[in-house]
């Protein structure tokens, strides 16, 4: 099996707070899941970070929900092309770019501007993975 690389994994995405900061748009997301830095076997001690994703030039579309919000669905458009799975963790890209973040038939938030870029905080913890038997 390919590696996926340097990933962290925003299912759920949880995002705690949106901060409008000089010059770009700040998602704080909590205790998101980096299993690509995972150790050990049955459990794996997956670590998890908090992170950001700064959006450049933003403008926020809509921010119809409350914070804390947590969703499974998300994708981010840029330049060239999306991602909506894992997200590298050194991800940037050029834009113009829109983060969606929910259902597109339910409340969301939805943030366009000129370019992305996640960026990785500090680990704050880890959970235990268990191989299913």
């Amino acid at each position: 099996m390919e590696s996926v690389g340097d990933v962290v994994d925003l299912d759920p995405a949880v995002v705690r707070a949106i901060q409008e900061r000089e010059g770009y748009v700040a998602l704080i997301f909590s205790q998101q899941p980096a299993y690509s830095r995972a150790v050990g076997n049955n459990p794996r001690l997956v670590p998890l970070y908090d992170c950001e994703i700064h959006v450049e030039g933003a403008r926020i579309e809509l921010l119809q929900v409350e914070l804390p919000y947590e969703t499974t669905e998300w994708e981010i458009e840029y330049n060239g092309g999306s991602r909506s799975y894992f997200l590298p963790t050194q991800f940037a890209a050029a834009g113009p770019v829109r983060l969606k973040l929910g259902p597109s038939d339910e409340p969301r938030i939805v943030v366009s501007g000129s370019s992305v870029r996640l960026h990785l905080g500090e680990q704050v913890g880890t959970f235990e993975q268990r191989a299913a038997t």
